[in-house]
């Protein structure tokens, strides 16, 4: 648990070989990512990035019939680099 910008947050930390992340999801009515911090780790001076108020968009209804459902989960797969 901490805190981003005022609003409480779950904190999460994960570490993989010559990658650190963190991620702060706000615990409020709507649980989405307020900031992501990305390290490179293993060599000094190198970089990281730190991203903050980013803005979601999510559809009102998820759709109803298989074929749109399937699309959508392909989309995301495909964004997400899976």
């Amino acid at each position: 648990t901490g805190e981003d910008g005022g609003v409480s947050c779950h904190h999460l930390a994960f570490t993989a070989k010559g990658l650190d992340w963190e991620v702060w999801i706000d615990a409020g009515v709507e649980p989405v990512p307020r900031k992501l911090k990305i390290g490179y780790s293993g060599s000094i001076g190198a970089p990281s990035l730190c991203e903050r108020n980013i803005r979601w968009s999510f559809p009102a209804a998820l759709p109803d019939d298989e074929e749109s459902l399937d699309k959508m989960c392909r989309r995301l797969a495909f964004l997400l680099g899976m």
